[in-house]
């Protein structure tokens, strides 16, 4: 499975987690329409697109509003370290995540769990 996650900078965004799907100038995740025009959003289009010409399935994305204050991408962070295992992504795409450090150490030390070896950017 191909996960993207990154933060959307509107304000409010929850933390989503799901398939992406594509409504006219939109992405949609669970519901929730994003713009896919710029930055993480381009980022998900061109995987949905290049996935869907190769036949694949859509990625799953894990996306959350932040707007330069780091909340969002603390809570993708926090998210990944807790369920990296069971979501098992063959490649993991972070975008637009502010750097912590911390987390992604965190997070780079769960590498041997994901799926069939493959393996993390160190």
């Amino acid at each position: 499975m191909m996960l993207i996650a990154g933060t959307i900078p509107i304000k409010d965004l929850p933390l989503i987690m799901g398939k992406v799907s594509e409504e006219g100038k939109y992405l949609v995740v669970d519901g929730h329409h994003i713009p896919c025009t710029q930055g993480t959003g381009a980022m998900i289009g061109a995987a949905l697109v290049s996935n869907n010409y190769l036949k694949l399935k859509a990625p799953q994305v894990l996306i959350a509003g932040d707007t330069g204050r780091g909340t969002g991408s603390r809570e993708i962070y926090e998210y990944l370290i807790q369920r990296v295992a069971e979501l098992s992504p063959q490649v993991l795409a972070l975008h637009y995540c502010l750097p912590d450090m911390a987390l992604t150490s965190f997070l780079l030390c769960s590498r041997s769990t994901f799926a069939n070896g493959a393996e993390s950017a160190t």
